[in-house]
């Protein structure tokens, strides 16, 4: 056993031995981040296969069309007596209710990094809400039960901004909602979607939490224009 696969206390005392991870071969890396590249191009369209209802939290379907007119599909979960909410934006790949990787195709993603497990959103939902947060989740365009938009296409945040700010309008335009605090709970492709709908209508947010932020040539509000290389790179138009 290496010395790098042995463990020590605080005193540098032998604890025991790490199993220690198997070392991919370069051509198994290479496979891997061809699967993962694939992946990036057309959404594939993750199921909603569990509901709040399994932690026992009260929800009401909704729909609500997004800046640009897709119908985006959704579920708002009340919290009696709160004047926040708390808008959920979900991660590539997933829907509202998680990730699916112990399923095909979405196994295969992850499959060779060790991320074939399903990932569940309801008990971060359920966290949420018994902090005293409304919460309104729902699915990006192309994924789970919201509509189709552009060719099927990811685009890492640019044109799902547009989801980010449909969501927001749907909130200010209820009568029972308007006037509550909001903030956005946003992480990978949601973070993304989230910093570019900021950009284009920035301000009107309490928090907002942004963990994973994937794509560093998004912009920014001081941002120069995007290189030539990266505008033609086959991204669709806004």
């Amino acid at each position: 056993m290496s010395q790098a696969a042995q463990e020590h206390d605080a005193n540098g005392r032998k604890t025991g031995q790490r199993q220690e991870s198997p070392v991919m071969t370069e051509a198994e890396i290479e496979q891997a981040l061809q699967v993962l590249a694939s992946r990036f191009g057309l959404a594939m369209r993750s199921p909603v296969l569990r509901s709040p209802a399994e932690l026992g939290l009260d929800y009401h379907n909704v729909t609500f069309p997004s800046q640009d007119g897709v119908l985006l599909a959704g579920w708002f979960i009340p919290a009696p007596g709160s004047d926040k909410i708390i808008v959920a934006n979900h991660p590539l790949w997933c829907s509202r209710s998680g990730l699916p990787a112990h399923l095909e195709p979405w196994r295969s993603i992850g499959a060779a990094a060790g991320n074939d497990f399903e990932l569940n959103f309801m008990p971060d939902y359920k966290i949420l809400h018994d902090a005293g947060y409304n919460v309104l989740t729902y699915d990006f365009r192309n994924y789970g039960l919201s509509g189709a938009a552009n060719g099927g296409i990811i685009t890492c945040g640019i044109l799902e901004a547009r989801d980010v700010i449909g969501s927001l309008a749907y909130v200010r335009d209820r009568a029972d909602l308007r006037e509550m605090t909001i903030g956005l709970f946003s992480r990978c492709l949601g973070c993304n979607a989230t910093h570019v709908r900021d950009v284009a209508a920035p301000g009107g947010l309490r928090g907002c939490p942004l963990p994973g932020r994937a794509a560093a040539d998004l912009p920014s509000r001081d941002a120069r224009p995007v290189p030539g290389p990266l505008r033609h790179s086959g991204r669709p138009r806004r």
